[in-house]
């Protein structure tokens, strides 16, 4: 699973905007600290440095300003990455460009979409021993990436928590 997790840095290195015209200011809105809870599904959460490190040694090549990376653990042993990426001042996902430069990034960028709690979509993506899953809050300068082990039981109670744990950023 830490391929997974420089899987994941490397997708937010490519996201933000499908052309090269990127923002360059900075975002004035701070990173949301709660953006990922100290358990979700009843799996611990684990912030992992080096996520955060590679996203600060891009620079400017990015749209994003700042992101982190979180692992889920059972037993010890990483279950689950999810990154947690915001976009750099000036970019929104409320812009078509944004959100399929996003989705472009991930995986073959295709997504069966679906509902949690009958307010957030959430894109899935099956992958060979994982799953990956994409949404993009109510903020609208972040977007949230999640790969599940396969063999996870429930892997929607994940997206589920970490999607509740989200609702009220600002």
């Amino acid at each position: 699973m830490t391929r997974a997790v420089v899987g994941l840095v490397a997708l937010a290195l490519l996201a933000g905007c499908a052309k090269p015209t990127l923002s360059t200011h900075t975002n004035p809105r701070a990173f949301p600290v709660t953006a990922v809870p100290a358990t979700v599904a009843g799996y611990p959460a684990r912030l992992e440095p080096r996520g955060a490190e590679a996203f600060a040694k891009v620079g400017p090549a990015t749209g994003v300003q700042r992101g982190e990376v979180w692992t889920l653990l059972r037993d010890g042993v990483v279950i689950a990455a999810v990154q947690v990426a915001q976009l750099k001042g000036g970019l929104s996902t409320r812009r078509d460009i944004v959100r399929a430069g996003v989705r472009g990034a991930v995986g073959n960028g295709h997504f069966r979409w679906f509902k949690v709690a009958h307010k957030q979509w959430v894109g899935v993506q099956p992958g060979i021993g994982v799953q990956r899953y994409l949404w993009l809050p109510h903020r609208d300068d972040l977007y949230v990436i999640v790969q599940i082990k396969a063999d996870v039981p429930n892997p929607l109670g994940i997206v589920e928590g970490l999607v509740a744990a989200q609702e009220g950023l600002s």
